[in-house]
């Protein structure tokens, strides 16, 4: 069995960095509604949309905190756990496990499925590994756990 975990550190890190994002855009809404001219719609249309989209991120982090993520490799089953939900995926229906997006500065550990309405599944991202590596030995379980054709 195998089974990754999502890092509280990390979690810890991320949700104090939204936090401040939320109070920062609080506070620069609540100083331009007592400025003159134009200044408190600008507060009104764009600063508290901000602060209220960085609450939001703060709460799903924080919730995140209280019980972080696993991914467990199981026998023929992956099970990715959440907060939120919980998702059982068969061995049988996974493609390939990949890390999205390539390029990208966040990148997170899915798998790609052979068929269903969701192409890729992400897993997430803050884990206490790395992407790359969580793929790797996803990879290497699964292929250990498969028979070769004779």
């Amino acid at each position: 069995m195998i089974c990754f975990r999502q890092s509280r550190l990390k979690l810890i890190a991320v949700t104090a960095l939204f936090a401040a994002w939320t109070i920062a855009f609080a506070f620069m809404a609540f100083v331009t509604a007592y400025l003159n001219g134009l200044w408190p719609y600008v507060g009104l249309t764009s600063l508290i949309p901000l602060a209220a989209a960085f609450g939001v991120a703060t709460f799903m982090t924080a919730m995140g905190l209280t019980t972080p993520a696993t991914l467990t490799l199981d026998g023929e089953t992956l099970v990715f756990k959440t907060w939120r939900r919980s998702e059982e995926i068969a061995l049988a229906d996974i493609a390939d496990f990949v890390v999205i997006p390539p390029t990208a500065a966040l990148r997170s550990p899915a798998c790609e499925k052979k068929t269903g309405p969701r192409k890729f599944v992400s897993f997430g991202r803050w884990w206490e590994k790395t992407p790359e590596e969580m793929v790797a030995v996803l990879k290497e379980r699964v292929e250990a756990s498969v028979p070769l054709p004779k």
